[in-house]
């Protein structure tokens, strides 16, 4: 082995004093971001999209209930999916739950629809909250009717 491998080999080697100064990192990083105004935090929970779409009849619920702010658990491709999974939430109390599809089609599970964002906010911390309800990343989302 020559010289400089065997430099390179130790030079690499990890050292007691490189985990605690990245765990010194972490906690600092972990007291910034538990120190953000809970204000400013509800803000940025919930990532927003603006599409159109069109309330899906043959899925139940009622084009009435699709307001501008729209709470998406769920995106199948299949509206047999976005139908059970619509089906799932009624039965969990979510009875406003609908579907609307995009011109992909691509179907949106909406569990609940506002008027004002702030209610929205408030039903995705809900929704993430909700053990009974398993839904992926990067659900729940605010659907912006157009």
């Amino acid at each position: 082995m020559t010289v400089s491998s065997l430099l390179t080999f130790y030079s690499c080697k990890t050292t007691e004093a490189n985990y605690k100064a990245a765990y010194d990192l972490a906690t600092k990083n972990k007291q910034v971001n538990d120190s953000i105004d809970d204000s400013i935090a509800d803000e940025a929970i919930p990532e927003q999209w603006a599409e159109y779409v069109a309330f899906t009849v043959e899925c139940g619920g009622y084009k009435s209930d699709l307001k501008q702010y729209n709470v998406v658990v769920a995106q199948f491709r299949q509206i047999f999916n976005a139908k059970s999974m619509r089906g799932r939430l009624a039965d969990m109390g979510y009875k406003s739950a609908l579907v609307v599809q995009n011109g992909k089609p691509e179907y949106y599970v909406i569990a609940q629809s506002f008027n004002t964002k702030e209610d929205a906010v408030a039903a995705v911390k809900k929704i993430k909250s909700d053990k009974n309800l398993t839904i992926r990343t990067p659900y729940p989302r605010i659907l912006l009717k157009r």
